[in-house]
């Protein structure tokens, strides 16, 4: 990653193609997403939220491959795994910034929220689930699936076994579960690919097997 140039505000300093030139497609979407979370540590170190904002709005005006993946990264802190006592302050600085995000913007990073929150829910720590029912409590209703989406993918993106804890989330309607299969099935999809993500359907409740079967077929 190169520096923007002087004299070019406009101009993002994250170059997406050159980041991911030499790298197989399948590598895309996790490079992307660290970019974005190298992105935010380096803005906030520097000069605050404001050139976080600029960046990512520059980098979305040019239509860059996978912008949206960098935003998503961007809602990530600079620790990973959380440590617990930073999660409920990471929760709050993010909301604060997706406040501030344009509305174009603002789909990919709550989906980048979510995807944070799916890593935790994986940790199953009470404390934590807590955290994460206060943060959908605060988060706009019409980002409410978007974030959902991130999370289920969150929850599928955590290792050989992803495991679906659904127990984990009671607080969760039932009217938006569509958008947790969706976001699970996404996740899969791109951490074992079509054929060994329907080979670990058995490890789905039975009512979401049929479903999301369909969706990774559909890819």
């Amino acid at each position: 990653m190169g520096r923007r140039p002087r004299g070019r505000a406009e101009q993002s300093f994250l170059s997406v193609e050159g980041l991911l030139a030499d790298m197989p497609g399948s590598a895309h979407i996790d490079l992307a997403r660290g970019a974005g979370r190298d992105l935010r540590f380096q803005a906030l170190m520097m000069t605050g939220d404001t050139r976080l904002l600029t960046d990512l709005s520059a980098l979305a005006r040019t239509g860059a491959p996978y912008a949206s993946a960098v935003i998503e990264g961007a809602a990530a802190g600079e620790d990973y795994p959380p440590v617990a006592r930073r999660i409920a302050p990471r929760q709050r600085e993010c909301l604060r910034l997706l406040d501030r995000l344009p509305s174009d913007l603002r789909p990919a990073f709550a989906r980048g929220i979510g995807l944070d929150c799916g890593r935790l829910v994986r940790r199953g720590i009470p404390s934590e689930l807590d955290e994460i029912e206060t943060l959908l409590r605060a988060i706009p209703a019409t980002l409410l699936d978007t974030t959902l989406q991130g999370i289920d993918w969150g929850m599928a993106d955590g290792g050989q076994s992803p495991g679906l804890p659904l127990g984990r989330l009671p607080f969760v309607p039932s009217p938006h579960h569509d958008s947790l299969q969706r976001g699970y099935a996404a996740g899969r999809l791109h951490v074992f690919g079509p054929r060994q993500a329907l080979e670990r359907l058995g490890d789905l409740p039975a009512e979401w097997r049929e479903t999301n079967e369909s969706l990774v077929l559909g890819g």
